[in-house]
């Protein structure tokens, strides 16, 4: 599966396994701990460093830190923005077997489409 290693905070041991097929977090946790559920070049020290360095292991950037909102897809209920700060809170409040309350909605808010 494509995806992103993203830090929300720099100050944090908090990683999020960024799926790029649907726009949301596949996983989370430590460094520690996301490493040992990846495998192979997706747990390479050197993907975790650089989302250490620039908040995302993209090599062109994308969802770093000068990503204050990120949008989340292919969630119940819609896409919604959460704030970078938020992102550790709202994947501990992630539930995606309970459609009918997959997250915290205090930490979230709709998208609108003409945001990108």
């Amino acid at each position: 599966m494509p995806h992103y290693i993203l830090k929300p905070r720099p100050e944090r041991d908090f990683y999020i396994d960024w799926s790029t097929v649907v726009d949301r977090p596949a996983d989370w946790g430590s460094r520690e701990m996301l490493s040992a559920e990846l495998d192979g070049r997706s747990a390479a020290p050197e993907r975790f460093d650089r989302a250490d360095e620039t908040g995302t292991s993209s090599l062109v950037g994308e969802l770093g830190w000068g990503a204050e909102e990120i949008v989340v897809h292919n969630i119940e209920g819609g896409p919604v923005v959460v704030r970078r700060v938020d992102l550790e809170a709202f994947c501990g409040s992630l539930n995606y077997d309970d459609p009918a309350h997959p997250y915290d909605p205090a930490l979230a808010r709709p998208w609108m489409p003409e945001e990108d």
